[in-house]
């Protein structure tokens, strides 16, 4: 089973690749970073649909993307 992480990314208030949310579904985690993105993005690339293409070096940038993860995966 896999969870899908929404990570905030906001270097002046101290978080760097921070999971704020944890969606069932793909497509809700990439709709609700996209939405934070559109709202509360700056400072770096966003395509037309407002995903997260391109980072930034400067403090000064604020974006919302997502991972997938496996849950309860073996670790042997």
């Amino acid at each position: 089973m896999y969870v899908y992480l929404v990570k905030q990314t906001h270097p002046a208030a101290y978080y760097d690749d921070k999971t704020i949310y944890v969606c069932s579904t793909k497509e809700k985690a990439r709709e609700y970073c996209r939405k934070l993105n559109k709202r509360y993005g700056y400072g770096v690339q966003f395509n037309e649909n407002w995903d997260f293409i391109l980072g930034s070096d400067s403090e000064y940038c604020h974006y919302y993307d997502w991972q997938g993860i496996e849950v309860d995966k073996s670790l042997v």
